[in-house]
């Protein structure tokens, strides 16, 4: 993500492409940032919705270790789920 004028973002994007798989040109001066927090607030937000539903399951008394087991081959399935050290992952 980047906020560099679109023909800087094009000249540089060989440079960039070092250390990124992906770039994007998302706007003005500040899109990049505002770009970042954006993605790190769903970041964590998946993040946390992951843990509040393993809670609620415990709390219906289902085991952690099943409730993953479950989601991780369903639709409630997600990049939190399997990639959090403070879950067991089963992905």
């Amino acid at each position: 993500m980047n906020d560099l004028e679109p023909t800087t973002a094009r000249s540089l994007r060989a440079l960039l492409a070092t250390y990124s798989q992906h770039a994007f040109h998302v706007g003005a001066l500040g899109a990049g940032a505002a770009m970042k927090l954006t993605n790190n607030v769903m970041l964590h937000m998946n993040h946390l919705i992951a843990l509040e539903a393993l809670r609620f399951a415990r709390s219906q008394g289902i085991r952690e270790q099943d409730a993953l087991e479950v989601v991780g081959v369903s639709t409630g399935r997600g990049v939190r789920s399997c990639r959090t050290p403070s879950i067991t992952p089963v992905c």
